[in-house]
């Protein structure tokens, strides 16, 4: 299942070469089971092998999002790839020499209604531009770059004390950008990069 990066993200958001900002420093640590007592065993005061029959398990929770411009996602599709035997031989194929076998089970989950808490707004800077905003709720947010460098250069302030000997040159035409108004639109993967 060829499924980019930035859609198999951990519980946090984070994904490969790319860690969550919000990723603790350290990762829970499940609860310990009851330890349990043999009375045979204390009674005789017999050494109990504790390396034989020893297994460890590995727990990863991923979620895989939609594709953002699909028209519509196939959530049976992706948990049948997901948990198809080509995707577990492939990671097999990386982990079984030294984890054993894997398992896998998946299941759709429900997005929660997202909405504007603070809309987003931007402060530019000399090389970089702040986005910030927030919403209802945990959520991905996707950014959108004009592939245009054209409408992409940062504007010069022409009335600093040092221009106002000279006229500001006339800018150059620059042709207006098509209205976006969703992901899925062909006007948004032909004209911009996004991100998310």
């Amino acid at each position: 299942m060829a499924v980019p990066y930035a859609r198999v993200t951990d519980a946090y958001g984070g994904f490969f070469g790319n860690p969550s900002a919000t990723l603790p420093a350290t990762a829970p640590v499940a609860p310990k089971p009851a330890a349990t007592t043999n009375a045979t065993a204390n009674a005789t005061k017999r050494m109990l092998n504790t390396t034989a029959n020893k297994t460890q398990s590995y727990t990863l929770n991923l979620f895989i999002q939609p594709d953002p411009f699909a028209k519509k996602a196939d959530n049976a599709a992706t948990i049948a790839a997901a948990t198809g035997t080509a995707a577990l031989a492939a990671i097999d194929g990386v982990t079984k020499a030294t984890y054993g076998s894997m398992t896998a089970k998946a299941v759709a989950v429900t997005e929660a209604k997202v909405a504007w808490n603070k809309k987003p707004q931007a402060i530019g800077g000399s090389k970089v531009i702040t986005i910030t905003g927030s919403t209802t709720t945990t959520a991905y947010v996707y950014c959108g770059v004009d592939k245009a460098a054209s409408r992409r250069f940062r504007m010069l302030n022409t009335t600093a004390a040092a221009n106002t000997t000279a006229a500001a040159p006339a800018p150059a035409p620059v042709a207006a950008a098509p209205a976006i108004t969703s992901l899925q639109s062909s006007a948004a993967s032909q004209s911009m990069n996004i991100q998310r």
